[in-house]
């Protein structure tokens, strides 16, 4: 391991550990975001059912979609002309560390090419300041330190990939979400204000 360090240096370190904190972020939220799916289905079928009261209860499991329903419910149900806008909002308030989980990988995948590039500029450049200092050149030594050079370069590609993918299948979720969240705000507006519910064409 250590001699793994010593040939990518401190910009193969970064990359490194890059690569582990973005799988570690789709794993982490990548299930987060399943289990609010599975649960928040489960919890506004008992809202329909009448098993449940968002205006005096909360869930069992704390579930951010469920606390979008339950504001809309307090606050927002009788006015569902912008219901779209005001789902928006309660959208990023309750969903703002999957938002910073998607900003993280974002970054990463675009970073991550550039530091590997960085890092095979640097090895580079200190490999032909170490061949101007010796006059006699080895190919055998010259090829290996163009290998751990472009080894960065290598390394940013690997991490950049499956790191763009993460970013896209997370934010495709989350667009998913944002959609379920606007159809279920209408619904829990016509629960709680039956008398207007949207579409219906009356002023409430």
């Amino acid at each position: 391991m250590s001699g793994f360090f010593e040939s990518v240096g401190a910009v193969g370190v970064i990359l490194a550990v890059s690569g582990i904190w973005s799988l570690y972020l789709f794993v982490k939220f990548g299930l987060y975001l399943f289990l609010i799916s599975r649960d928040f289905k489960k919890s506004f079928q008992c809202v329909e059912s009448g098993e449940l009261d968002l205006m005096t209860q909360e869930p069992k499991r704390k579930n951010p979609m469920m606390d979008i329903m339950r504001d809309i419910a307090r606050f927002h149900a009788h006015h569902s002309r912008d219901l779209k806008s005001e789902v928006a909002f309660l959208f990023y308030k309750y969903f703002s560390r999957v938002n910073r989980a998607v900003a993280w990988l974002r970054m990463i995948s675009v970073i991550s090419p550039l530091l590997g590039l960085m890092g095979t500029v640097l090895g580079m450049v200190s490999m032909f300041k170490a061949l101007a200092m010796d006059q006699q050149v080895d190919a055998s030594l010259m090829a290996g330190g163009i290998w751990e050079a472009l080894l960065t370069t290598v390394m940013g590609l690997f991490v950049a990939v499956p790191t763009l993918v993460f970013y896209y299948v997370i934010s495709l979720r989350l667009k998913g979400f944002t959609i379920e969240a606007v159809e279920y705000g209408y619904r829990m507006a016509g629960i709680v204000n039956p008398e207007c519910p949207y579409g219906s064409g009356k002023k409430c």
